[in-house]
Protein backbone atom coordinates (compact mmCIF):
# COMPACT_ATOMS: atom_id res chain seq x y z
CA UNK A 1 0.00 0.00 0.00
CA UNK A 2 1.36 3.37 -0.93
CA UNK A 3 1.30 6.03 1.74
CA UNK A 4 0.06 9.42 0.61
CA UNK A 5 1.69 12.49 2.03
CA UNK A 6 -0.55 14.88 3.87
CA UNK A 7 -0.41 18.47 2.82
CA UNK A 8 0.62 21.12 5.31
CA UNK A 9 -2.95 22.40 5.48
CA UNK A 10 -4.28 18.94 6.36
CA UNK A 11 -1.68 18.54 9.11
CA UNK A 12 -2.51 21.95 10.58
CA UNK A 13 -6.25 21.25 10.33
CA UNK A 14 -5.86 17.94 12.13
CA UNK A 15 -3.73 19.52 14.88
CA UNK A 16 -6.19 22.38 15.42
CA UNK A 17 -9.04 19.88 15.60
CA UNK A 18 -7.27 18.04 18.37
CA UNK A 19 -6.45 21.23 20.26
CA UNK A 20 -9.98 22.59 19.92
CA UNK A 21 -11.56 19.43 21.26
CA UNK A 22 -9.58 19.51 24.49
CA UNK A 23 -11.66 19.91 27.59
CA UNK A 24 -10.37 22.68 29.80
CA UNK A 25 -11.76 24.09 33.01
CA UNK A 26 -12.43 27.41 31.26
CA UNK A 27 -14.53 25.65 28.59
CA UNK A 28 -16.47 23.72 31.24
CA UNK A 29 -17.17 26.89 33.20
CA UNK A 30 -18.32 28.75 30.08
CA UNK A 31 -20.64 25.86 29.17
CA UNK A 32 -22.14 25.93 32.68
CA UNK A 33 -22.73 29.69 32.49
CA UNK A 34 -24.27 29.49 29.02
CA UNK A 35 -26.45 26.52 29.93
CA UNK A 36 -27.75 28.16 33.08
CA UNK A 37 -28.70 31.30 31.17
CA UNK A 38 -30.63 29.50 28.43
CA UNK A 39 -32.08 26.53 30.31
CA UNK A 40 -35.71 25.92 29.40
CA UNK A 41 -38.16 26.12 32.27
CA UNK A 42 -41.36 24.10 31.94
CA UNK A 43 -44.57 26.04 32.37
CA UNK A 44 -46.75 24.56 35.15
CA UNK A 45 -49.74 22.59 33.82
CA UNK A 46 -52.06 24.80 35.86
CA UNK A 47 -51.12 27.75 33.62
CA UNK A 48 -52.40 26.02 30.45
CA UNK A 49 -55.94 26.99 29.50
CA UNK A 50 -58.48 24.19 29.61
CA UNK A 51 -60.66 24.15 26.48
CA UNK A 52 -62.43 20.86 27.02
CA UNK A 53 -65.24 19.80 29.31
CA UNK A 54 -62.89 18.24 31.87
CA UNK A 55 -62.57 21.50 33.78
CA UNK A 56 -59.49 23.15 35.25
CA UNK A 57 -59.54 21.15 38.51
CA UNK A 58 -59.86 17.65 37.04
CA UNK A 59 -57.02 15.15 36.71
CA UNK A 60 -54.60 16.05 33.91
CA UNK A 61 -55.11 12.69 32.17
CA UNK A 62 -58.85 13.43 31.81
CA UNK A 63 -58.28 16.29 29.35
CA UNK A 64 -58.99 15.78 25.65
CA UNK A 65 -56.26 15.68 22.98
CA UNK A 66 -57.32 19.08 21.57
CA UNK A 67 -57.12 20.73 25.00
CA UNK A 68 -53.84 22.66 25.55
CA UNK A 69 -53.55 21.24 29.07
CA UNK A 70 -54.12 17.68 27.82
CA UNK A 71 -51.51 18.11 25.06
CA UNK A 72 -48.94 19.43 27.54
CA UNK A 73 -49.68 16.58 29.96
CA UNK A 74 -49.26 13.93 27.25
CA UNK A 75 -46.11 15.56 25.84
CA UNK A 76 -44.49 15.51 29.29
CA UNK A 77 -45.44 11.88 29.85
CA UNK A 78 -43.92 10.84 26.51
CA UNK A 79 -40.66 12.65 27.37
CA UNK A 80 -40.60 11.17 30.89
CA UNK A 81 -41.11 7.65 29.52
CA UNK A 82 -38.00 7.84 27.32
Amino acid sequence: MAKTKKSEAEIISEAMGLLGSRKTEAKREAARRNGAATRWQAKPLSEFECRCSAGPDSADSAHKSYCPRGRAYRRRNVVAAK
